[in-house]
C-alpha cells in the first residue's frame, strides 16, 4: 500500500530513496580529523598507520594487487613471523576493549579508504578507477581483508 499525503500525491514517487553527495577535499579533511578525535586514544595509532599504509601505497603496488587474484588474508596467512608481529599489538588492543574496536571498526571501512586514497593518493585511485566496478570491488574485499586480520569482524571479545 503507498503512503499518500493529505495533497493526494504519492510522497514514495517524489523522494529520491538515496542521494549520492560528493564531497570536497576540505570536506574529507575536516571529517578525518573529527574522527580521529573521537576514537579512542589507544586506537589512534592503529588508525594513523592505516591511514599512513593508504597514502603511501604506490600505483604499482595497487596495479600488481588489481590484476592478481589473491586476496590480502591470503597474503598474510603466508606472511613471515616478522610481517604478521606488526599486526599483533593492534590485534590485542582490538580483541580487549570494545571501544577501541569500535574505533577502529568506524574508520577502518570502504568509504573512509576510498575517500583517503581518492584524496590523498590520487595516483593509486586512478588504477582502482581505471578496473572500474572490478577495482571498487577489489578494494572492498581488500578492506573486509584487513578487517579479517585485525579481528574487526569478530563478534565475540
Amino acid at each position: 500500500m503507498k503512503e499518500v499525503n493529505s495533497g493526494g500525491f504519492n510522497v514514495s514517487d517524489e523522494i529520491p530513496k538515496s542521494i549520492k553527495i560528493d564531497i570536497t577535499k576540505d570536506t574529507y579533511i575536516a571529517d578525518k580529523i573529527m574522527q580521529m578525535q573521537r576514537a579512542p586514544k589507544l586506537a589512534r595509532p592503529i588508525i594513523r598507520q592505516y591511514f599512513d599504509f593508504l597514502k603511501e601505497l604506490t600505483p604499482e603496488q595497487v596495479m600488481d594487487w588489481m590484476e592478481g587474484s589473491e586476496r590480502l588474508k591470503d597474503t598474510y596467512q603466508r606472511a613471515t613471523f616478522g610481517e604478521r608481529i606488526v599486526f599483533a599489538g593492534a590485534r590485542g588492543l582490538i580483541r580487549y576493549s570494545k571501544r577501541i574496536k569500535d574505533g577502529a571498526n568506524r574508520v577502518i571501512c570502504f568509504e573512509v579508504a576510498a575517500l583517503t586514497i581518492r584524496f590523498e593518493n590520487p595516483e593509486a585511485w586512478e588504477v582502482i578507477e581505471a578496473f572500474g566496478e572490478d577495482g571498487i570491488k577489489k578494494l572492498k574485499e581488500g578492506i573486509e581483508d584487513i578487517k579479517e586480520i585485525l579481528k574487526l569482524k569478530e563478534e565475540n571479545m
